[in-house]
C-alpha cells in the first residue's frame, strides 16, 4: 500500500513540475501563471530547480517500483531489541517442514505477508500412491506449528498446490 501511494504522489509531483516547467519556457503562455512565477519567467534557475525536482522525483519512483525480492523480511521488536527474519529463513523452514512429511518432491514455497500474520504457499509434486487431502492436510498443519514456533508470528494460512503427481517413487 506505501508503495502504491508513494508512487501515486510521485506521479502527481512530477507531472505538476512538468506543467510547470513547460511554463517557464514558454510552451504555455497562461497570464495567470506568469503573474505567479512573476520575474522567476523563463529564468534559468527555476529551469533548473524544477528539472533537478523532476529528475529526483523520477528516481524516487524508480527505486519504488524496483524490488529486490531477496530483502522481504519480518521485524519482529522484543523488550531486548529488534528481531529481523528473513522470508528465506521461513522458507527454510517451511522446506525442512514438508521433506520430514513422506510424499512431497520438488516444492516451491512463497510467503506473503498478511498484516502482523503471514500466507505460505506451498506448490509441488506429491507421490502418486498416497492420500493427497491427508497428506496435505499433515503438511499444512506441521508447516504452520513449525513456523510459528520457531519464528513466533503468527501463520494466517498455509495454502498446497499440488502440481503434478511424481513419476518415480524415490524420495528426496
Amino acid at each position: 500500500m506505501n508503495k502504491l501511494l508513494g508512487s501515486i504522489y510521485i506521479l502527481i509531483v512530477t507531472a505538476i513540475l512538468f506543467f510547470l516547467l513547460s511554463i517557464s519556457v514558454g510552451v504555455y503562455d497562461y497570464s495567470y501563471f506568469i503573474n505567479i512565477l512573476d520575474k522567476n519567467y523563463n529564468s534559468i534557475y527555476t529551469i533548473l530547480v524544477i528539472s533537478v525536482l523532476i529528475l529526483i522525483n523520477l528516481v524516487i519512483l524508480a527505486g519504488l517500483i524496483k524490488s529486490n525480492k531477496n530483502n522481504f523480511h519480518l521485524i519482529k521488536y522484543t523488550t531486548e531489541g529488534e528481531i529481523t527474519i528473513t522470508f528465506e529463513t521461513i522458507k527454510s523452514i517451511v522446506y525442512k517442514a514438508v521433506y520430514q512429511i513422506r510424499g512431497f518432491k520438488e516444492i516451491k514455497v512463497f510467503v506473503k505477508p498478511q498484516g502482523d500474520k503471514i500466507s505460505i504457499m506451498i506448490k509441488g509434486v506429491i507421490l502418486p500412491e498416497l492420500n493427497i487431502p491427508q497428506t496435505v492436510i499433515e503438511v499444512q498443519k506441521l508447516v504452520k506449528e513449525k513456523v510459528e514456533a520457531l519464528v513466533e508470528i503468527p501463520v494466517e494460512e498455509v495454502k498446497v498446490v499440488v502440481e503434478n503427481l511424481s513419476t518415480t517413487t524415490r524420495l528426496r
